[in-house]
């Protein structure tokens, strides 16, 4: 937690609030880096349809223009924005994938996008995560409350040159994201259904790893389990073959876990629109009407 400010609230009816942000730590990021600071903060984060890569066809940065890069610190900024991100701006994570995954190739365009990364962070530095013992939303039907354990999940399909895709999910308890990952793809996969069946894949994995921490914390945490976790996605195709219907015969045998643990009754899924998709700030750089939409869901916020 170096570098996070904690802050409780006391609500009325005997409620609480807790949230984590990192002002302080942005703004001695940002003074080190002040002389290359856009004037202006941009909307959202990153830049909507931009993607980085190494492998990228358009991408293929000098050896002076990687140097010059790496010399003014790309390294520094993009480790201390995964840091940031890692802590309490989930907002940041696909971003930061892509920051990363050039990191032994720094550019103009990957500078460029860090620096814009950090502004909209200080303007942004005391919106952080936040949890409340008061939180409610209803989706479809069903009512989530502080002490429910539920999770998002997307996934994109060859977004890549290289035919792979990003996959992510968001996982809520207490009103507010505790996990969030937003990751590529091992593998190339053939149809949109079996990418996001992927990323349903990813995202129970870590939903039952959070089932377990709460077993092995006996009586306090055994009560946020009692029932199913509820796994959120906006793909009917992937979400039947998850939901014990039948499956597609060229799917990798070891993505069909979560039809287990949906067998078990640890692992229930929800369809959901994409406009409510919280994931989806995890798979793609989304437009800003979407940033917008989402966001305030990503920082606990949405349904209060």
């Amino acid at each position: 937690m170096l570098g996070v400010l904690r802050e409780v609230t006391d609500l009325p009816g005997g409620h609480r609030m807790l949230k984590l942000s990192m002002p302080e730590y942005i703004d001695e990021l940002a003074e080190s880096f002040e002389e290359y600071l856009p004037k202006q903060a941009p909307s959202a984060p990153w830049k909507p349809k931009t993607l980085l890569g190494i492998k990228q066809n358009d991408y293929d940065p000098s050896e002076a223009e990687q140097k010059k890069y790496y010399d003014l610190g790309y390294m520094k900024l993009v480790g201390s924005l995964l840091w940031i991100a890692r802590m309490s701006y989930d907002e940041l994570a696909f971003g930061i994938s892509q920051l990363c995954s050039v990191m032994s190739k720094p550019s103009e365009i990957a500078w460029t996008a860090a620096l814009n990364m950090l502004k909209w962070l200080v303007e942004n530095k005391h919106c952080g995560a936040c949890y409340r013992t008061d939180f409610s939303e209803t989706i479809d039907g069903v009512t989530f409350s502080a002490n429910d354990l539920y999770c998002y999940v997307d996934s994109g399909h060859g977004q890549f040159d290289d035919g792979k895709a990003q996959h992510g999910h968001v996982m809520v308890f207490g009103g507010g994201t505790v996990k969030s990952v937003s990751k590529k793809h091992d593998v190339v996969t053939a149809a949109t259904q079996y990418s996001e069946y992927i990323g349903q894949f990813h995202a129970v994995q870590n939903c039952i790893a959070a089932r377990n921490l709460f077993e092995e914390l006996g009586e306090i945490g055994e009560k946020y389990i009692q029932s199913c976790t509820y796994v959120l996605g906006d793909n009917a195709a992937a979400l039947g073959v998850g939901m014990l219907k039948k499956a597609p015969g060229h799917f990798e045998l070891k993505y069909h876990y979560q039809r287990e643990m949906v067998e078990q009754k640890k692992i229930k899924f929800i369809k959901v629109g994409t406009l409510e998709n919280t994931a989806d700030l995890m798979t793609k750089a989304v437009e800003i009407v979407v940033f917008k939409r989402l966001y305030p869901k990503l920082k606990g916020i949405a349904a209060l």
